[in-house]
């Protein structure tokens, strides 16, 4: 069995494609699958975490077949770094303890593990929901592995009042270190996390919500209106939301591309996006009452020939909302 110093270097060589620990990462996968997969992450989709996930996810296979032990393991994947990364923007002004929390668009393949950080973190019931059905096998093996790292470094999953101690605690008694698709629904029944498949509209019994989060989703939803009003029916007064949004050209994500606004400026190549604009989506949550507070995280101006080019809808788009290109949104619902 690999060490944990091992795996961590093997983990910090897919995500970041350090050479200090290739070595490490040779003990756990044959040079040439190595490399490809280094090679991979050095190409022009090194910084976009959508895109590397699936070379994350082969390694993590691999080890998994070598460790057969998942307690062992403390993957820090991006993904979830990327969570705490978006937690820490809204935590510092909701209290987690004994809170209702909402992962809108949780998706297929990593569907509990966002859930399950709050819950580490002193939220009391966790609500997933998503229009597509989970990857349980896949899923599975992301909720061992969140487990797994907060269980070996608490302290930087805590997100909450709660001490780091008590988070290695609450991760453990998830017991899901090896939970199989057979044995999942009983273990997130367990947790008090309920995984539901089809419209936020549809689902009862969410309300009342203190805190909905959602990553790159917002953007897919075409009835957005209708959803927004389902989020001020269902969020309590004074709870809140935490929203991050890509505005992007979504083909960036599955071939070439000739840039970032390529989707404002030809009807063909929407790849599911509503194509809503950062005002847009700003002036629907104040609409039901929300105040909002914005935090973006890539700003690029177009350039005069992207902006000559853009369909009629979008060449009166301000400057701002062509610029923005992600952002978050902490809306905060009237009391």
């Amino acid at each position: 069995m690999f060490g944990a110093d091992v795996l961590f270097s093997a983990l910090h060589a897919v995500v970041f494609g350090d050479r200090q620990h290739v070595k490490s990462l040779k003990k756990l996968l044959d040079e040439p699958d190595a490399e490809q997969i280094l090679a991979k992450l050095k190409s022009d989709y090194r910084n976009d975490y959508k895109f590397s996930w699936r070379y994350l996810d082969q390694l993590s296979q691999r080890i998994d077949e070598i460790n057969n032990h998942n307690v062992f393991c403390p993957f820090a994947a991006k993904r979830n770094q990327l969570y705490l990364n978006l937690l820490s923007t809204v935590l510092v002004k909701v209290n987690l303890e004994g809170a209702r929390v909402l992962d809108f668009g949780c998706g297929k393949d990593a569907p509990f593990s966002l859930a399950a950080i709050l819950l580490a973190n002193g939220a009391s019931r966790a609500f997933a929901i998503d229009v597509v059905d989970a990857d349980l096998p896949m899923a599975c093996r992301a909720l061992s592995r969140a487990a797994t790292d907060m269980v070996v470094r608490p302290a930087e999953w805590r997100l909450s009042s709660r001490s780091a101690a008590d988070i290695r605690a609450r991760a453990l008694a998830f017991d899901v270190f090896d939970v199989t698709p057979t044995t999942v629904m009983p273990a997130l029944a367990a947790m008090g996390l309920t995984h539901s498949v089809g419209s936020l509209e549809a689902c009862a019994d969410l309300a009342p919500i203190d805190l909905v989060m959602s990553v790159s989703v917002l953007e897919h939803v075409m009835d957005l209106p209708a959803v927004v009003a389902t989020f001020a029916r269902v969020v309590r007064p004074g709870g809140y939301m935490c929203h991050t949004v890509d505005f992007s050209h979504h083909g960036t994500m599955f071939a070439a591309h000739e840039h970032q606004w390529q989707h404002l400026t030809d009807e063909t190549l929407r790849y599911g996006v509503n194509r809503h604009r950062l005002s847009d989506m700003v002036r629907l949550f104040a609409a039901v009452g929300f105040d909002v507070e914005i935090e973006r995280h890539i700003v690029v101006p177009p350039d005069a020939a992207v902006r000559a080019s853009l369909l009629p809808q979008f060449r009166d788009a301000s400057d701002d909302d062509l610029a923005t290109l992600q952002a978050t949104l902490v809306c905060r619902a009237p009391c």
